[in-house]
């Protein structure tokens, strides 16, 4: 999962980067079809987000940044096997925190009643965490990182086929697209 977050920020601010701001660049974590485990994910996501972006702020000689720096080199290291000028990481370090400050972390069910609009218009970033509600149906605008730590259920091939949802119309930004799945 951290992997997974850390290869997702760095495209988010080369996106943000390059992009000028324009579109998506989305994360898909579906653990599975109960919301305590929505729930469960989304802490885990928002309090590592939160932390990391607690670590950027704090002056780049500080050995914890330095660290997580270091961390993020190495998600870089992974897309710059697929994505063709990709810029220097030194060039993006200083963008890391503008990205972090544009991406919304939402959990996304009907736990509450209604599944939650997406105003993709609203930031660039998004990790959505969530699972049934985000099944058949549902658009995950620019989606890029999909974590999915669950099985095939019992693998009708429609199911499974509708989950894919990492196919698509992607040419534009392939590169960055990663897909993390249980053995």
């Amino acid at each position: 999962l951290l992997e997974a977050l850390r290869v997702f920020m760095v495209g988010v601010t080369v996106g943000m980067r390059e992009g000028r701001n324009t579109g998506n660049r989305s994360m898909l974590v579906h653990p599975s079809h109960r919301t305590a485990q929505h729930r469960e994910y989304y802490n885990w996501v928002r309090d590592v987000f939160d932390e990391w972006k607690r670590i950027l702020g704090l002056p780049d000689a500080d050995a914890d940044k330095q660290q997580l720096i270091e961390e993020f080199r190495d998600a870089y290291a992974d897309l710059a096997r697929t994505v063709e000028s990709l810029p220097a990481f030194d060039d993006i370090v200083p963008s890391f925190r503008f990205a972090f400050n544009n991406t919304l972390v939402l959990e996304v069910n009907a736990v509450r009643g209604s599944t939650p609009p997406v105003d993709w218009r609203s930031t660039y970033g998004w990790i959505l965490v969530g699972g049934q509600a985000m099944d058949r149906g549902f658009t995950v605008e620019g989606l890029t990182v999909t974590y999915m730590p669950r099985g095939i259920g019992v693998g009708n091939a429609d199911t499974v086929q509708q989950r894919a949802r990492f196919f698509g119309y992607k040419r534009r930004y392939l590169g960055y697209c990663r897909v993390y799945l249980e053995q």
